[in-house]
């Protein structure tokens, strides 16, 4: 029954690899594109370039990387609910069909 039991197991790493990749990805579309530079005054009156923060793109990347680990933890709490189902049937046929 362990091979009807691990059927799903390379489902889960896939999604966890995806999500990896994901996060990955978000955090190099923050780095790159979360800051810009603009024109602004500084003490003394003279225009120098400022750095700010782009928030909309930072608060993106940091849902998508939120979501994909969610999507991870998904696939991992079917997978075991589906093996748990999986067990439950396997003992109540053994119940079943046991010779006493």
């Amino acid at each position: 029954m362990s091979e009807l039991r691990n059927k799903w197991r390379w489902v889960v790493a896939a999604a966890w690899v995806l999500a990896a990749v994901s996060v990955a990805s978000s955090l190099w579309m923050a780095w790159s594109f979360g800051f810009y530079s603009a024109p602004g005054l500084n003490t003394s009156n003279h225009l120098t370039e400022v750095t700010h923060i782009n928030v909309l793109v930072v608060m993106a990347a940091g849902c998508q990387m939120l979501v994909s680990l969610l999507f991870g933890c998904m696939f991992t709490m079917m997978n075991s609910i589906y093996q748990t189902s999986i067990d439950t049937w396997d003992n109540s046929r053994k119940l079943l069909y046991e010779k006493k």
